[in-house]
């Protein structure tokens, strides 16, 4: 399918700003303890924007933000078009990914489980031929992202969005999978 230029960010340093906004919320859910703000270096080579804590159990959360709600979310495959490097759904060493609608300044969002999406993607989802947006970091190099319909997301992946809560059952699961990805 063609590429589409995006107008689903503003741009990232608004998206690091509002950080503060969404943090409430993910506490919220996923009923941490504590939530701190990754380092620098974890956001940058890690794609990691927070690390929380829950009963002493530690989880690493990669936040993304979009400003209008939309049926569909941005993969990112390649985070810079000129180097090819890869995207953050092949990079990204959290656990959750908390993919937040800011709009109208109302927040809402939904939490997938970041290993069970890339492995989705790499098995089913790369061969799907989902549109392709091309996006701006920084307002300095392009990005490569695909336009996922909700709907073809697996519910195994998902532990929180509007109207369904699996948020209990995945925190009572003791076979973390993600820790053998690390």
């Amino acid at each position: 399918m063609g590429q589409r230029n995006m107008s689903w960010n503003k741009n990232f340093s608004d998206e690091r700003r509002d950080m503060e906004k969404v943090k409430p919320w993910i506490i919220g859910k996923l009923r941490l303890d504590n939530l701190e703000e990754a380092n620098l270096q974890q956001q940058r080579e890690e794609d990691i924007d927070f690390i929380g804590t829950r009963k002493n159990r530690t989880i690493l959360i990669e936040v993304k933000i979009r400003y209008k709600a939309y049926e569909d979310f941005l993969l990112e495959t390649i985070s810079n078009i000129t180097t090819k490097s890869k995207g953050w759904i092949y990079r990204c060493k959290a656990e959750l990914l908390t993919y937040m609608i800011l709009e109208n300044n109302i927040l809402n969002g939904t939490i997938l489980i970041m290993p069970k999406l890339r492995q989705w993607w790499v098995s089913k989802g790369i061969y799907q031929n989902y549109t392709e947006k091309l996006g701006k970091t920084n307002g300095i190099y392009k990005t490569s992202n695909r336009a996922i319909p909700w709907k073809d997301i697996p519910q195994n992946i998902i532990i929180y969005t509007k109207n369904y809560n699996a948020i209990n059952e995945y925190f009572q699961d003791n076979d973390y999978e993600y820790l053998t990805e690390r």
